[in-house]
């Protein structure tokens, strides 16, 4: 496996269908984590977002369609590249910000080799799969109890929402 230089931005996407939330195991260790992953160098965050899910699930939104749950953490880079990505020297601090949005009604993930199992989960159940050690679990978390109120001012009542109607699925 290679490893890859990762620009300090990350982002992580909350997915929800009827009220759940989409949670995959790690083919790396098996942790259960969202859909992220690095912001690549000149993209802009909101379409790393959206390039992610697509890449990690299938699921193709416009950057438009991502709610901004209002949850970004720092932490430090990590030395240990199996649990992290190399980064380029005088980058010692990762950005991640979050996301939701929702699925459309009887969507299924295509999961990329990353993951080897995806569930659809209650919210609690989800927060309790997200640990893992390193901040970035603490921080997954933290998008997952955010996208509640961010969904909510969005009007969004466990069903499509909002632009969710630009949602299609992966050709493949």
């Amino acid at each position: 496996m290679s490893v890859s230089l990762r620009s300090g931005r990350e982002v992580s996407v909350a997915v929800f269908r009827e009220g759940r939330v989409l949670v995959m195991r790690s083919s790396r260790g098996g942790t259960w984590s969202l859909p992220a992953g690095g912001v690549e160098v000149g993209e802009a965050v909101r379409d790393g977002a959206a390039r992610e899910l697509r890449e990690e699930t299938g699921l193709v939104v416009e950057p438009a369609a991502l709610i901004d749950v209002g949850y970004t953490e720092r932490y430090p880079t990590s030395a240990d590249t199996s649990i992290r990505h190399v980064y380029p020297l005088g980058v010692t601090e990762v950005t991640l910000t979050g996301y939701a949005v929702e699925a459309p009604l009887g969507w299924e993930p295509v999961l990329s080799d990353e993951h080897v199992d995806a569930i659809w989960t209650e919210v609690p159940d989800a927060i309790a799969r997200l640990y893992w050690p390193h901040p970035g679990g603490r921080a997954q978390r933290g998008v997952v109890r955010g996208a509640g109120p961010a969904r909510s001012a969005r009007g969004c009542r466990f069903e499509r929402c909002g632009p969710a109607q630009r949602l299609t699925q992966s050709p493949h």
